[in-house]
């Protein structure tokens, strides 16, 4: 659990730690390019009732193209920090 806003923006250890995970996907090749890495925002009712309980582990939402498989796309995925 975290002690961050539960809309605080990804940290740069937060990132890096999503694009490691990323890494480790079985549809993630050396041609696979990394679109965008964003904080999955929590409900709003997490939001509302922030500080009052403790931020709920935070989630990463990843955007992913492999132009070498896949038509000019992109996947989502989630990826939980």
């Amino acid at each position: 659990m975290s002690q961050l806003h539960p809309l605080e923006p990804l940290s740069a250890t937060e990132l890096g730690r999503a694009i490691v995970l990323l890494r480790t996907l079985p549809e993630f090749t050396p041609s696979t390019r990394v679109i965008s890495v964003m904080l999955k925002e929590p409900s709003k009712d997490i939001v509302h009732a922030w500080p009052k309980i403790e931020s709920p582990d935070r989630e990463a939402e990843a955007v992913i193209l492999n132009p070498a498989v896949e038509k000019p796309s992109s996947r989502r995925k989630v990826l939980v920090l």
